[in-house]
């Protein structure tokens, strides 16, 4: 009878702690290993966005340094010049309004 009582305690605390472990694991590992891997693809995916941005912004700067610009059609030639003639439209401007003499009656 004694080892009948101490088997059925044993088990239940056996019971017990799988029970409490699989809690743990249910609330610890899963909702927080979701939300990291959630969180690393977001930044990775931040991370892609920023790279595509940076190797368009190389791009474009080599386009107006006058480089590269073999591959380009007509009509991204054009808007490179509006870009570039646009540029210098203000620095034109203020050397025009410098150089003006200023007549005093």
């Amino acid at each position: 009878m004694w080892l009948a009582q101490h088997y059925t305690r044993v088990l239940q605390a056996t019971l017990t702690t799988t029970k409490t472990i699989e809690q743990y694991h249910r609330s610890s590992f899963t909702p927080q290993d979701e939300h990291v891997e959630c969180e690393t693809q977001s930044w990775y995916q931040e991370v892609s966005k920023l790279k595509a941005k940076y190797d368009s912004l190389q791009r474009t700067q080599r386009h107006l340094l006058g480089e590269d610009v073999g591959p380009l059609n007509i009509k991204e030639l054009q808007n490179l010049e509006k870009q570039l003639e646009g540029s210098l439209a203000q620095p034109r401007q203020r050397k025009v309004v410098k150089h003006v003499p200023i007549y005093k009656n």
